[in-house]
């Protein structure tokens, strides 16, 4: 995550502003996202990763869920002190 992010190319590079003093929840989510579809779309019977082309049902049905589900994590006082610690630790290792 760091390096797709952060990397030379990552466009943290490109706007650090965007990202400090915490990783942005919707980079986050789009992480969460991309590793669901990808570990999703296993198929163990052939041990390979099914192709899949990314549209408007995945934005809708997942990307959303996972930008829900961190803003409501967000909304707790005893969640967002942790998840606070991670997003702060994720901007400070990738700038």
């Amino acid at each position: 995550m760091l390096n797709y992010w952060f990397g030379p190319k990552g466009i943290a590079r490109h706007f650090p502003h965007k990202f400090r003093p915490r990783f942005p929840i919707e980079p986050m989510a789009l992480t969460a996202v991309l590793a669901e579809i990808v570990l999703g779309n296993f198929d163990p019977t052939t041990s390979a990763y099914l192709l899949v082309k990314l549209n408007e049902e995945h934005r809708l049905k997942i990307f959303d869920k996972w930008v829900k589900l961190l803003e409501r994590t967000m909304a707790d006082q005893y969640q967002r002190y942790f998840l606070n610690l991670i997003r702060q630790d994720l901007s400070e290792r990738g700038m």
